[in-house]
């Protein structure tokens, strides 16, 4: 009876402790505060000492758009498993509003004005199983906002935003939920969400009244009737507008396709498609001088998605080949295409300006090797110097100068020699073939002095630097 009498009070203390605007009750084990359309503007608080452990909390239907980082942890929440934010007009979550709920398992937050979430908004809640984010307008969800709760999550419901598309990144986890609800969402049903519709075909869990809005050939289908490669992306085609070449030269023409696997890519002239190894039409080239090439790429090729790079080349252009050239891509969800224009400048131009570049050129280099050779001149008739080359001796006076050819004879016992003079401004030669006196060949390094003698005539004086006791007159 006194047990009884303890358990009562014990309970009528719990309720009374209750803020005036809710109702307190324990359900399962489990006590709850419901503060259901309150007229509250904040999260009431919970006063330390009146004994109450809430564990469920409803705030359902209140104006809560101010809402504060920590602000269920400072309210005395510490132990929530249970938090309903229904219809409360919130448009923005602080990052740290639930941190330290590391007991929640179940939060609803549907029939609000969310239009994102913040990456870390769920970080901190290791045990949520069941997360509601139905009819808010979401159109957006970063990929870690999702992958955060890979460990704990199986319950997902984004029924009702303007999703139209998710990242891959949180695919893996998608697939792998009890429950999933993507109803009502625009989705695009491209390439991007290709992964997903295959991930969710593998493990059989399909979401249901999950369509399509785009594209426009797979309108309102569901996505349990299709497959997976319905889930295509219509091309998308970039190129340089603009190509500049010369006649005679080789134009490349490029453009890049981002496309699902099975696109076409094709290169026009006109309304004419063009191929590998064709000739121009006679509008183009009336020779058949040039020829075509296409070369087709996979650049970073995915299982849904790749990149194309298609390259025009136009073999010995003329001026006749300057004009517009299309890219254009297709396959069974659209088509895109781009125009190239090729330019062509007159290359005479270019030659002109290479000519006057030589002359330039030749011109300077000339006056160069001249400099060279009138300082080289100068310096030899200054005298301050000597030059031997193949027995010929020069030498310089202030009165004559004189040229003395030694030619070389086997003999040992001399040679002979001849010996021309010039003095001033005419010319007197005197020519001996057996003068007196002997010039020896042994020594490499002479000295030849010009002699006047006092009969008018030269003589010419030659000393061995290797025999001073050696010379010759002639």
């Amino acid at each position: 009876m006194l047990l009884l009498f303890v358990f009562l009070l014990s309970f009528h203390f719990t309720i009374s402790s209750c803020p005036s605007s809710c109702s307190c009750s324990t359900r399962s084990g489990m006590s709850s505060l419901n503060c259901k359309a309150a007229n509250l503007t904040s999260v009431p608080v919970i006063t330390e000492g009146r004994g109450i452990t809430v564990q469920g909390l409803i705030l359902d239907g209140n104006n809560l758009t101010i809402l504060l980082d920590y602000e269920f942890t400072k309210a005395g929440f510490n132990n929530l498993v249970k938090l309903s934010l229904r219809n409360c007009n919130m448009k923005i979550l602080p990052e740290k509003l639930f941190y330290n709920l590391t007991n929640l398992q179940d939060l609803n937050l549907s029939g609000n004005l969310l239009s994102q979430l913040l990456p870390n908004q769920f970080a901190l809640l290791p045990q949520l199983r069941i997360l509601d984010l139905s009819h808010n307008t979401l159109s957006y969800m970063h990929s870690s906002t999702l992958t955060s709760l890979s460990s704990s999550l199986s319950h997902l419901y984004l029924a009702g935003n303007i999703l139209t598309s998710l990242p891959d990144s949180s695919f893996p986890l998608l697939s792998t939920l009890t429950t999933l609800d993507m109803s009502a969402n625009p989705w695009t049903c491209d390439c991007l969400m290709a992964g997903l519709h295959a991930r969710l075909v593998q493990t059989n869990s399909i979401p249901t009244k999950t369509t399509c809005s785009r594209p426009l050939a797979l309108l309102d289908q569901s996505w349990a009737e299709l497959v997976t490669s319905d889930f295509g992306c219509r091309p998308a085609v970039s190129a340089q507008e603009l190509v500049t070449s010369w006649p005679g030269h080789t134009a490349s023409l490029q453009c890049n396709v981002t496309a699902s696997p099975a696109t076409e890519v094709l290169w026009l002239d006109g309304a004419r498609v063009l191929h590998n190894n064709a000739h121009p039409g006679q509008d183009r080239d009336p020779h058949l001088y040039q020829q075509y090439g296409i070369k087709l790429d996979q650049h970073m090729p995915g299982e849904y998605s790749t990149t194309y790079i298609s390259v025009l080349s136009i073999k010995n252009i003329s001026m006749t080949s300057a004009g517009f050239y299309t890219c254009l891509a297709w396959n069974k969800v659209g088509m895109d295409q781009k125009h190239i224009s090729l330019n062509l400048e007159d290359r005479v131009e270019l030659v002109g300006d290479d000519t006057e570049a030589t002359v330039i050129i030749g011109v300077a280099a000339f006056v160069i090797i001249i400099v060279i050779i009138i300082i080289f001149l100068c310096y030899l008739r200054s005298g301050k110097g000597h030059l031997r080359k193949s027995g010929v001796y020069f030498v310089s006076s202030s009165r004559s100068k004189v040229k003395v050819n030694l030619k070389h004879r086997s003999s040992k016992t001399g040679s002979h020699g001849r010996v021309t003079q010039e003095d001033g401004p005419g010319t007197l030669s005197r020519h001996s073939t057996d003068q007196p006196g002997t010039l020896s060949r042994n020594s490499t390094d002479q000295t030849i002095i010009l002699a006047e003698g006092g009969d008018g005539q030269s003589d010419i004086v030659v000393h061995s630097d290797s025999d001073p006791g050696n010379a010759g007159t002639v």
